[in-house]
Order: C-alpha cells, then structure tokens, then sequence
C-alpha cells in the first residue's frame, strides 16, 4: 500500500521522520520515574522499572535498567506515564532523522522517494501510535487505531506527505484533494482513500469504456447483481473505527455509442489499464486478436478493494451493502 498525505503545505521540512526523545536533568529524577522513562522510550507494552524504587538512578545504572527488572502496574505515577507519555523534562515527538535519498531504480510509486516529501516508514513508528493527532498528520489521521491501521507492525508500509502543488506536479491526471490518498504507482495517479473503490471503478469504467468502443462496441451494459442482504465480516470490522456500514452503492453503468469502428492499435494502448478485471481483460485481449459482431454476455466478481488492505477500506471508507465482493453481469454488442 503506498498511502500519501495531501496538505495545502509541508509542516515540516523534506525528509526522513520518525520517533524520537530528548531529556533533561533525568539523573534527578527518583527510581521509578526513570525507569518509567525509559520504558515509554523503548515503547514496551507494560511499564517495568528497577526494583530499588526510591534510589536515584544515574547514567551509569540507567544503562543497565533493562536486564534488572520487574514488572508494577499500579504505581499512580506510571499510569499517567501510560496514558500521557509525557514526564517532566521528558519530551517525544516526531524528528527528522534523514534526508531522503531517491532511487529511482527501486522506487515504484513515482512519490515516496521525492525530494519534496515527508517520509515515515512504519519502524520509525517503532510499534508506538500515540502520536496520532501530531501536527505533522494535519488532523487527517483521527485516532491511535486509525494510524495503526495505515501503519501495522512487521510490514513495509511508508506514508508519504507531500504539498498540494507538488501533487498537482506529480499526478497530473489526477484531481488532487487534501487528506489521505492511495498512490497508484502503475497508473500515476492519486485516489482519496475515503472514496477509493468509488474512485477506481469509475476510472476502471472509463477505461472499459474507451478500450471496447475502438474494439466495435456500440453498447456496454453492466448490472451490480451482488446480494445486499448478505452478512459481511466487513460490517463488523467498519463499525470498530466507527466507519460507516453497509453503503448502498451499485457498480454497474449503460453507455450505448451512436456508431462504433475497430482500431485494434489504440485498444491496446488501453488494455493494461483493464488488468483489474480479469474478464474484462481477457475479453478485451481476444478481441484485439480476433474481431466480431454480435452480443456477447458473462458474468464477472469484481472485488472492489482493487487489491488495498479491506481493513484499511473499512476504518476509511466504510463497508458496502453486500462487501466488497460484487457479481456483476456484463453484456456488450458489437456492430455490423
């Protein structure tokens, strides 16, 4: 998934961000207090702390805090750490920790090795998501969940923030909104996330449309023939982030062409944009090699997660009546 965050301008300067910490004075801080620093900056699930509480720490025995430790969660103190992450004189945020370094050899988005970009790979995160609302995300990103979602643990993922204008120069195909995008690397361009299957089909159908009229098409019918009444996991896993549930939305379209030619030159051109329908694919590939007239009908399942994480959909987008798996059937007549 290659997730990019438009603003109307960068918050910060380019470059490479992740979490990072500063202290002060952290020698007079008592036992527990230190150690329940250190904690919140190695990030680990329980608050552990060295068993002489009330003994000063110093930078020497702060080192070796991690090898002698036991686990206390009912200190009042460490639980405002948990639920604060802050102490006095104890400060995190999101740092710059490199400046980026285009490849352009490995970089398949056209974006996420730019220049002119905000990176933060998912282990900069370093498995911690309490940083949710920093003014670096610009409000777009609401919750912890929400950001864990975008940036789980174990994968690859970066979120990419870039300016409005340097979208505008980068996707200029695209009809560039602020707030959280899915890059489209292959077709270079820019999808917003809280409307991203909608987005795709319709750009699908218009590619499905262009590729089949200069392949004889008079007239493409695509009827939405999916259950609504069906129950999907979905439903549940889009009310967790409070997303909407069950959206009413038909993927089907009418277009009928007054007159119709064959060039099977330009269809080509428009045939790898077809590739996330399989059917429609195939179907355009067999016409470019041998024409015909006529009627032809079948039946497509069309999964309109055009192959992002369903789980990303669901806490951004919401869930549609009957998943994110449609049956659809599809008639095209062709002319004399």
């Amino acid at each position: 998934m290659n997730l990019c965050i438009v603003e109307e301008e960068l918050p910060a300067e380019p470059g490479v961000y992740a979490y990072n910490f500063s202290t002060k004075d952290i020698k007079e801080l008592k036992a527990y207090e230190a150690a329940a620093a250190i904690a919140s900056v190695v990030f680990w699930p329980e608050v552990v702390i060295y068993g002489a509480i009330g003994k000063t720490l110093f930078p020497k025995e702060f080192a070796d805090v991690t090898k002698k430790l036991q686990v206390i969660k009912d200190i009042p103190f460490i639980k405002k750490v948990i639920s604060k992450g802050l102490i006095p004189g104890y400060k995190i945020e999101l740092l710059k920790i490199a400046d980026i370094s285009p490849n352009p050899a490995t970089d398949k988005t056209g974006c996420l090795s730019f220049e002119n970009a905000i990176l933060i790979p998912n282990d900069g995160l370093k498995g911690e998501y309490n940083l949710f609302n920093d003014r670096i995300f610009c409000g777009y990103i609401k919750t912890k969940k929400h950001l864990e979602t975008l940036l789980p643990s174990g994968k690859f993922y970066t979120i990419a923030i870039i300016s409005k204008p340097e979208a505008r120069r980068i996707f200029t195909n695209s009809n560039i909104l602020c707030g959280l995008n899915i890059v489209d690397g292959e077709n270079k361009m820019l999808y917003p996330l809280q409307s991203y299957s909608t987005s795709k089909w319709d750009q699908l159908g218009v590619n499905i449309r262009r590729c089949f009229n200069k392949l004889g098409a008079t007239e493409i019918l695509i009827r939405d023939k999916t259950d609504i009444t069906a129950k999907v996991e979905i439903d549940r896993i889009a009310a967790s982030f409070d997303a909407n549930v069950s959206i009413k939305k038909e993927f089907d379209f009418h277009e009928k062409w007054n007159e119709s030619s064959y060039d099977s030159q330009q269809a080509s051109t428009f045939l790898p944009l077809l590739k996330e329908s399989e059917h429609f694919y195939q179907t355009a590939q067999d016409l470019i090699e041998k024409p015909r007239t006529g009627k032809i009908a079948f039946k497509e399942s069309l999964d309109v997660s055009f192959g992002l994480d369903v789980k990303v959909l669901a806490a951004f987008q919401g869930s549609f009546a009957g998943g994110y798996n449609r049956t659809i059937d599809v008639e095209i007549t062709f002319g004399s």
